[in-house]
């Protein structure tokens, strides 16, 4: 056991009484967990808890990415063109995978708050510096549930080093484990950091922030300009918590400039992300960096508002077996096969200068060994040495050429990689269209349904009834008009979802719509407003059924997308 360093264990400077008001007036109870103050119901399935010194415990999230193999990544869209500065936080795209295998796609977890001062406290300690047991009173977690603060990039570093070797230690079973290899506790890197701000794969296609900060983040004036205890704001999409505001987070990342839509190649300081409680609620979104030195006036940097939040990820290259299985998907990687996809260029190109390649190798190999033997035939002398220049010379143009084939097949499997991402974010985009018109549609044809009825009431009561003013030619009139409104827009939908249907069937193959079935439900099912799995899968069905030549099939359409609203049967 070593010694606690007085400097490496560091309390914020609060007044009690402000913390004691503000914590009170944001809702917070007498008592709560000191480890995890906001328990989640899907705690089971998406939150992962490891243990800390101290009988503590660290509680992270998962973030998924809808990646598959383990050479699969995502594009995702950071930063913000409307915010911020345009050096330093235009917006452009970068890519994402995951860590770890699981059912829906590859996943990292992150932290669930913001590091406390108990937790780096535990840690830091060896365990000899531990909060007291139990539901603590707001003045005891006034001090503890805070975010550590005034730590610098090297104290983050050094609390995910003692934090690994004490799970290592006292709990390996409890880290989460890929191809059987175990994880291990890290800063996360910005664009990790900023994925799971947006939302993870519900928020890829969202806003730049969000829509109400003051319910997510404490930021100035309402944090009266002091630190917070972490879980008092709601959560964001991805379940985080004080994610923008309270502290800004370091991260693993060094910081880069933007250069209009892609890094640019100087690496700096760090980064640290999302603002904090002296950052104004307007200047808040999910891209806001700033850059740190790691030396200030020759001591590390610290700032009286800078803390963070760790992650888990894990190693890419787990085996012999896994490495095995990335080299077949490279392989893979823009080989324009185009199997079952009749629409992307000339097939095997690549496969064919691939071929070609191995064929100039052989010739090289085969005047290598000419040239060897005419180098040890020296009898034939003058003619000898002429004869070796010759095959010293094809065997370089040989070499040269060789070289120029691999440089174009390169290029090529590159063009044709962003070819198939760009057709397959195109495809995930056309099926959650497809999942939307399937679902106002239901909802027209519901409304079409409810007018017909009233329609019928209204005009049965007209037959027995002495009010003139309700059964008026006009007034009859008026309820066709009516409903002949609400019937031309459930036209109008189902002739955009044909067209819809006709057009993708044109465009892209079975097969290939069908590769990107499990990625779009996905991202469907992650959706904040709506619930369109169900649509989106019938929509899919629809598809399938005009590539066999079904035609259209208008009644079934409305039927089949009708039935899946508000629990109808039809």
């Amino acid at each position: 056991m070593c010694s606690v360093n007085s400097k490496a264990v560091r309390r914020p400077a609060i007044l009690l009484g402000a913390a004691l008001s503000l914590a009170f007036s944001a809702g917070a109870s007498a008592s709560r967990d000191l480890w995890d103050p906001v328990p989640a119901a899907d705690a089971g399935k998406n939150e992962l808890s490891l243990p800390m010194p101290c009988g503590g415990k660290m509680v992270f999230r998962r973030i998924e990415t809808a990646a598959k193999g383990p050479l699969d990544d995502v594009r995702i869209t950071v930063g913000s063109d409307d915010r911020g500065s345009a050096a330093v936080d235009t917006g452009g795209t970068t890519y994402i995978g995951g860590s770890f295998s699981s059912k829906g796609g590859r996943s990292y977890w992150l932290g669930k708050y913001e590091v406390t001062q108990a937790q780096y406290d535990a840690v830091m300690s060896d365990g000899k510096t531990c909060p007291p047991q139990g539901d603590l009173p707001m003045p005891k977690l006034s001090k503890l549930a805070v975010p550590v603060v005034k730590v610098s990039w090297y104290d983050a570093v050094e609390f995910t080093r003692k934090y690994n070797e004490w799970l290592n230690a006292n709990a390996a079973d409890a880290l989460p484990k890929e191809d059987g290899q175990p994880g291990f506790v890290r800063l996360p890197t910005g664009t990790e950091w900023e994925y799971a701000a947006r939302g993870g794969i519900a928020g890829v296609t969202g806003r730049d922030a969000p829509e109400n900060a003051d319910e997510v983040a404490w930021s100035s004036p309402k944090s009266n300009g002091r630190l917070q205890l972490v879980g008092l704001k709601k959560p964001d999409a991805s379940g985080l918590f004080d994610m923008l505001g309270n502290v800004s987070e370091i991260t693993f990342s060094p910081f880069a400039l933007s250069k209009v839509s892609r890094p640019h190649g100087q690496a700096s300081g760090f980064e640290s992300r999302g603002g904090n409680y002296q950052t104004a609620g307007s200047g808040l979104f999910y891209g806001l960096r700033t850059e740190h030195g790691y030396y200030s006036g020759g001591k590390e940097f610290r700032a009286k508002t800078l803390g963070f939040r760790a992650a888990v990820g894990a190693l890419a290259l787990t085996s012999d077996k896994r490495l095995q299985e990335i080299k077949k998907e490279w392989d893979s990687l823009g080989d324009d096969s185009n199997a079952g996809d009749t629409h992307g260029g000339n097939a095997g190109t690549v496969k064919k200068i691939s071929e070609l390649e191995q064929k100039l190798k052989r010739q090289e190999e085969i005047l290598k060994k000419n040239r060897e033997l005419t180098e040890a035939n020296r009898d034939l002398k003058e003619s000898g040495s002429t004869r070796e220049k010759e095959l010293a010379d094809l065997q370089g143009e040989l070499a040269g050429l060789r070289e120029s084939l691999v440089a174009v097949q390169k290029d090529l499997k590159s063009a044709n990689m962003a070819r198939d991402e760009q057709r397959d974010s195109a495809i995930v985009a056309n099926i959650q269209l497809g999942a939307f018109l399937c679902s106002r549609i239901a909802d027209q044809n519901i409304k079409l349904d409810n007018r017909d009825r009233f329609n019928a009431m209204r005009k049965d009561m007209c037959k027995d009834s002495s009010d003139s003013s309700l059964c008026t030619p006009e007034q009859l009139k008026k309820l066709d008009d009516d409903r002949a409104q609400v019937k031309a827009v459930l036209d109008s939908l189902t002739d955009y979802y044909r067209s819809t249907i006709k057009g993708t069937a044109g465009n892209y193959d079975l097969p290939v719509m069908e590769s990107q079935r499990e990625k779009s439900l996905l991202y469907v099912s992650k959706m904040p407003f709506s619930n369109l799995t169900g649509y989106a899968s019938m929509y899919l069905d629809h598809l399938k059924a005009a590539y066999g030549g079904s035609g259209d099939q208008d009644r079934k359409w409305i039927s089949d997308c009708t039935s899946l609203a508000a629990g109808s049967k039809k």
